[in-house]
């Protein structure tokens, strides 16, 4: 049997291959019911469109604490996380860095913390800004959200060059830049993550505005430029 899917159905895609995954069959065909299928090959065929992200295995699903301003969105960057570990060949058990909201430089939104030469005792840890947490209370979460798998890739990237180890006493400066294909690939993905739950087409740009800012200014926080 022959069929077609219209350039409309495709945005639809990305939320229903979550609906198959979360609720079942019943779900999925009803979100999928503009599409002249087979009831039985629906979900089967959103899962090959739909690309490589999947929600976070049972088995070895990471235990992630979001501050409350971004809890609502646990599920979404653990699907992220997955899909990053999966990509940068991580062990899928790597666990997930503690995020802590904690006062910083008045220019510094977010920034990846780990051990290093002159600061051995430092904690592995993404901290945010208590200024970053007020702007995803007052409508930019999902921006904020981003950044976070921003700082993420980092953190990933980071671990990778060192060999997956949290055993070290220090850490030597990241060898890779905000400009690398790879980097600006994976930041990207969580533009795609949250899109298919929320279907924002400005958040997808915001991501590739900041994956653009941050390779123009070469640094590896996030920073106001404003504020400098």
């Amino acid at each position: 049997m022959y069929f077609q899917l219209s350039q409309s159905s495709l945005p639809f895609i990305p939320v229903a291959f979550a609906a198959c995954q979360e609720s079942g069959r019943e779900l999925c065909r009803q979100r999928l019911k503009h599409i002249r299928l087979p009831t039985l090959c629906l979900c089967l065929i959103v899962s090959l469109l739909a690309g490589p992200f999947k929600p976070a295995d049972a088995g070895f699903r990471t235990q992630l604490q979001l501050p409350e301003a971004l809890s609502q969105d646990t599920d979404l960057l653990e699907r992220y996380w997955v899909w990053l570990l999966r990509q940068t060949n991580a062990p899928s058990d790597l666990p997930f860095p503690d995020i802590t909201i904690e006062e910083m430089q008045s220019n510094i939104r977010m920034q990846l913390l780990r051990p290093g030469f002159q600061n051995r005792s430092e904690q592995w840890r993404i901290a945010i800004s208590p200024q970053t947490i007020k702007r995803a209370e007052q409508g930019e979460r999902l921006i904020v959200l981003s950044e976070v798998g921003h700082e993420l890739v980092h953190h990933l990237l980071l671990l990778q060059e060192h060999q997956w180890s949290y055993s070290r006493s220090f850490y030597n400066p990241p060898k890779h830049r905000h400009c690398d294909q790879e980097f600006q690939y994976l930041v990207a993905g969580v533009a795609q993550v949250i899109w298919s739950a929320y279907h924002s087409s400005d958040l997808v740009r915001a991501v590739e505005q900041m994956n653009q800012k941050a390779c123009w200014e070469g640094g590896h926080v996030l920073a106001d430029s404003t504020s400098k």
